[in-house]
């Protein structure tokens, strides 16, 4: 969190910057210790920029410019969720901030967020991540501003999205980047959505109506689909399903709810396609669901070197730590698919379990801090 940390570390520059809207807790029920822990584990130098003043870019520079890309999420709640209260009044309390103080992340926390990066580094990659970036990924419907707003990434200077749960995603962006590639050219990750020129869909769109063996060739081709050999017209409408546009969906609540219906059904990792959504200067791009963790995977991720506190600069707790300090995650996803819970849509429907052997790991680090009574398994 500051750039005395990373020279204590012997780094010179880091790989990746996560920038967060929650005050840093190394614990594994915060998103942002998973990804941070999970991107280390894999051998990349992470530094975390929590809850940043948002009025210019200064804090977003203060540990530099990473080699890869900067990560950004909201926090553990839709940002408007922590900052306002269902009659739209300001919150007393924010659970995620040291002493519970309010005011510390700004309305719409990703949008905010990618602005002031891409003030400060015009050329970096921005991956927006975390529950406001997964639920806003298509047009949908704003309590705050009562109508229907346009996809995230229609609204943020992000080049993707990763939406659920994003470990596998996170880790494949970073190897890729590493590798050379350019973030603009990562469009095949499932769990992910990226975007696509209205000229460029309009091409593929038309190409796709032509028969196979007849697609144009032509000089009017635009740089897009002509360079990017995987956009096959053929291929791509066999793994895709396009959903009314924002246009439509803002003016009519019966072709909302069909879009929401369509994309709802296609949330399985096994069985999904990738979903298309045109919005007036963009198209947005949803890839299939990424597949749960496997048992082994799921064991690993909480297995790593938590401490299970808050950062250290911190000189008041963090309440929202204190309801889960002693609580161990066993499993993920949810069948139920209920209309007022979000965990389907985030997590999935599938349930990935940690094994009963890989509990008692966690139990053991638990044992290092202060004990109670209520010990709560989750």
């Amino acid at each position: 969190m500051s750039p005395e940390e990373v020279k204590a570390r012997g780094w010179k520059e880091l790989d990746v910057i996560l920038v967060t809207g929650d005050a840093y807790v190394d614990h594994s029920s915060f998103g942002t210790a998973i990804i941070g822990r999970v991107l280390e584990d894999a051998g990349f130098r992470v530094g975390i920029i929590a809850q940043p003043r948002w009025e210019n870019p200064e804090d977003f520079k203060k540990l530099g410019k990473p080699r890869l890309f900067f990560s950004v999420s909201a926090g553990n709640t839709d940002s408007m969720v922590s900052n306002l209260t269902p009659g739209l009044k300001p919150r007393n309390k924010d659970a995620y901030s040291p002493g519970g103080k309010t005011g510390l992340r700004p309305n719409r926390a990703a949008i905010i967020y990618s602005n002031r990066i891409k003030e400060a580094f015009p050329d970096m990659p921005i991956v927006l991540g975390g529950i406001e970036a997964s639920m806003r990924r298509f047009a949908h419907y704003d309590y705050l501003s009562d109508k229907v707003r346009q996809s995230i990434l229609a609204d943020a200077p992000a080049d993707l999205v990763v939406y659920g749960m994003g470990e596998l995603q996170i880790v494949e962006i970073a190897k890729r980047l590493q590798a050379g590639e350019d973030i603009k050219g990562i469009r095949d990750i499932s769990g992910t959505v990226w975007k696509m020129e209205v000229k460029a869909w309009k091409e593929l769109k038309g190409k796709g109506k032509e028969k196979a063996g007849e697609q144009d060739e032509s000089e009017n081709a635009t740089e897009e689909v002509a360079k990017d050999k995987s956009l096959d017209p053929a291929e791509f409408f066999k793994e895709y399903v396009e959903i009314p546009s924002f246009s439509e969906v803002s003016q009519d609540k019966a072709v909302f709810a069909k879009a929401f219906r369509t994309y709802f059904l296609e949330q399985n990792p096994v069985t999904g396609k990738g979903i298309v959504q045109p919005h007036p200067k963009t198209i947005i791009i949803q890839n299939k669901p990424m597949r749960p963790l496997t048992e082994a995977e799921l064991d690993h991720v909480y297995e790593l070197p938590y401490t299970g506190e808050t950062h250290p600069s911190y000189t008041e707790p963090v309440p929202a730590l204190e309801m889960v300090k002693f609580s161990l995650t066993t499993h993920r996803g949810c069948f139920g698919g209920c209309s007022f819970c979000a965990i389907t849509q985030h997590q999935g429907r599938m349930i990935a379990s940690r094994s009963i052997e890989s509990i008692p790991v966690s139990y053991t680090h638990l044992r290092a801090h202060e004990t109670r009574e209520d010990l709560v398994c989750r």
